[in-house]
C-alpha cells in the first residue's frame, strides 16, 4: 500500500532532520574561559588566566605559555591606570604604579584584528602603607583589651594583692583599692570606643578599595590619641594605690604603645626602663620578671607575642 504525506508531515520531517543538523555542527571544546560575542562572531570564547599579584611600583613578566592561542597574540592593554602592560613574544610585561589602596587591573591580549584571546586579573598591593595598616589591624583587634587597659590592670591587681599577703596594708584598704578601678564609667572609654569603631569602619572601607590608605592614617592617629587620653586613668590609679601601699614606683612603666617588631601595644613590652629588643625579640632585663609575666610573654617562631591571656 502506498502512503502519500501530506503538507502538514513533510513540514514535520523537514524541521526535524534541521534540527539533527543544528545538533551534530554545534558545540565549542574550548576549555576554560567565557564565552560573549566579539567582533560579530558568535562563540568567540575568551580564555581566562590565572592572576597574579604585584606589589605597587614593582615589575613582572607573565608567561603565556598556558594560553591556548598563544600564537596569534598582537597586543595587549591593562584597565585603568594603574598597571602598564607590554607584549613580547609569548611574555607580558608589567608595572605597578603606585596606589593608595589595594588596588587590580584586567589584562587583555588581543590578536591581530583587535579580538579578545584571554584576559588575568592582577591585583596590586599596596605596600608602602603596609606598616601602618598592620598597626590599625592591631588596634581593632585589641579592641577589648585597650578598653579595659587590661594589661595596667593586671599590674594594679598584683601590686595591691601583694601589698596585701605583705600585710602592707589591710583588707579593708586591699577591698578599697579593688574597688576604686572601674574604667568603663570614665568617659575616656566612650571616646575610644568612638574613636575604634570609626578605625574599623575605615579599615574596612579601605580593603574594600573604598578609600584611601590617608583616611586610615587619619582615623589611626585619632585612635592613637583617644589611647594615650584612656591610658592616664591607669597612671591615676597607680598613685593612687602607691600613696596607700607607702611606695614609689621602681621606673617608669611608660604608656600604652605600639611596638612594631612583636605587633603588640603594652605598656611594658619595647618600654625601655624594662628591656631591649635583640635578634630574637623582646628581651626584659634581669630582675623585672613581675613585667614579662604581666605581659604574657610567649616566643612563637623567636618573636614575642604581646598578648596577656
Amino acid at each position: 500500500m502506498e502512503r502519500y504525506f501530506g503538507r502538514s508531515n513533510l513540514a514535520s520531517i523537514l524541521t526535524a532532520l534541521a534540527s539533527i543538523t543544528l545538533s551534530a555542527c554545534g558545540g565549542d571544546d574550548s576549555g576554560d574561559g567565557s564565552s560573549n560575542s566579539i567582533g560579530g562572531e558568535s562563540n568567540h570564547t575568551v580564555q581566562t588566566l590565572v592572576p597574579m599579584q604585584l606589589d605597587e611600583t614593582a615589575s613582572a613578566s607573565y608567561s603565556l605559555n598556558r594560553m591556548k592561542a598563544s600564537g596569534q597574540a598582537a597586543d595587549v592593554a591593562a584597565s585603568g591606570n594603574n598597571l602598564d602592560a607590554s607584549l613580547a613574544d609569548s611574555t607580558v610585561n608589567l608595572r605597578a604604579r603606585a596606589v593608595d589602596r589595594p588596588s587590580s587591573a584586567t589584562v587583555t591580549i588581543h590578536n591581530s584584528q583587535g579580538q579578545a584571546l584571554a584576559r588575568f586579573e592582577v591585583a596590586i598591593n599596596n605596600t608602602s602603607a603596609q606598616a601602618m595598616i598592620t598597626e590599625a589591624e592591631t588596634f581593632t583587634n585589641k579592641r577589648d583589651r585597650l578598653l579595659t587597659l587590661a594589661e595596667g590592670k593586671a599590674y594594679y591587681d598584683f601590686t595591691t594583692a601583694k601589698a596585701y599577703m605583705d600585710a602592707t596594708i589591710t583588707a579593708s584598704e586591699y577591698q578599697q583599692l579593688r574597688d576604686s578601678w572601674d574604667i568603663s564609667q570614665q568617659p575616656s572609654y566612650s571616646t575610644l570606643d568612638s574613636a575604634l569603631t570609626t578605625l574599623a569602619n575605615t579599615l574596612a572601607d579601605y580593603q574594600n578599595a573604598g578609600v584611601p590608605d590617608s583616611n586610615v592614617e587619619h582615623a589611626l592617629e585619632t585612635a592613637r590619641t583617644a589611647l594615650a587620653n584612656h591610658d592616664r586613668y591607669a597612671d591615676t590609679e597607680f598613685q593612687a594605690a602607691n600613696s596607700v601601699i607607702g611606695q614609689t614606683p621602681q621606673q617608669s612603666m611608660g604608656d600604652v604603645s605600639y611596638h612594631e617588631p612583636s605587633e603588640s601595644l603594652s605598656r611594658f613590652v619595647g618600654n625601655p626602663s624594662l628591656g631591649k629588643q635583640t635578634n630574637n625579640g623582646w628581651v626584659f632585663d634581669q630582675g623585672q620578671e613581675q613585667f614579662e609575666m604581666l605581659a604574657g610573654m610567649r616566643s612563637e617562631a623567636q618573636c614575642y607575642v604581646g598578648e596577656a591571656k
